[in-house]
């Protein structure tokens, strides 16, 4: 029996193990392994290093402190840095420390202390702005908003926030021939729809991205042969051109010769009859 993770008791912290609005984010380079669907959030860590339920998910006030501390627990690098960072955050003002919880439950982003640092906060807060900038410029590059364009493009079908945001992820990870595949799909009228339900239906655990790249193999297989369907009707349609234009030049060939002939005919018998 699957469990409401919203009929638990707010002190229960960690998140059920079936709990249906947990996924994995592993796929992501420098992030936070586990995300919530339900409140849209990537998720801390508690010390048994088991998924944090979200302050929305236990229907708690924001803790700022306790959610920060939680998020670096999640952190999946070395013990040691972990604890500089901790030591590091909790001397940051509120200001920086909100700032960091609304990064990190947003994108993901492990922002890590390095061991020559020294858990000096005004390093931290130097790498929670340049974080904050480089996932910006991330999103904001002409390649992912040309395809979140093709997402909220005319035509395309509904999709949530949500949907709309994993696929934008799996798609700025993909090697460049495997991003246009993708393109190319979700500009196929007769594959995005059925394509975007058996995306949908993909488990979001640890092999989400590799199940995503067979999913995509397989319709540009489909694709690729369909477009070879095509080509195929396309050169036997330009054969049957050239066989008619060559009948039609053969017709006329011979009514040229039919017509010569039966003016030589003419010809003679008109000299026959002087």
């Amino acid at each position: 029996m699957v469990i409401n993770p919203h009929t638990l008791s707010p002190e229960i912290s960690g998140c059920p193990v079936d709990c249906p609005f947990l996924a994995s984010r592993t796929f992501i380079p420098n992030t936070l392994p586990f995300y919530c669907n339900k409140s849209d959030t990537f998720l801390g860590a508690n010390p048994d290093q088991t998924p944090k339920r979200s302050f929305q998910c236990r229907g708690n006030l924001q803790n700022i402190v306790e959610d920060g501390l939680s998020f670096i627990d999640s952190y999946t690098v070395d013990h040691y840095r972990i604890e500089e960072t901790k030591r590091a955050f909790l001397k940051l003002n509120h200001g920086f420390q909100k700032m960091f919880v609304d990064l990190v439950a947003k994108t993901g982003v492990q922002i890590v202390l390095d061991a020559t640092d020294h858990e000096n906060p005004d390093v931290f807060a130097d790498k929670i702005l340049k974080a904050r900038q480089e996932i910006k410029d991330k999103y904001g590059s002409p390649e992912a908003q040309g395809f979140k364009d093709m997402l909220d493009a005319e035509g395309m079908p509904l999709m949530t926030r949500q949907t709309k945001t994993l696929l934008m992820n799996l798609f700025l990870v993909m090697d460049k021939s495997e991003k246009e595949m993708v393109k190319n799909i979700l500009q196929n009228k007769n594959q995005f729809e059925s394509f975007l339900d058996n995306f949908k239906k993909q488990p979001q655990d640890n092999d989400l991205l590799k199940n995503v790249r067979a999913l995509v193999y397989e319709y540009d297989r489909k694709n690729q042969l369909e477009l070879g369907r095509q080509r195929a009707l396309s050169m036997d349609r330009i054969r049957q051109n050239i066989r008619n234009q060559n009948r039609l030049h053969q017709d006329n060939d011979l009514q040229r010769i039919l017509r010569e002939k039966a003016r030589e005919t003419q010809q003679k018998l008109r000299v026959h009859t002087r």
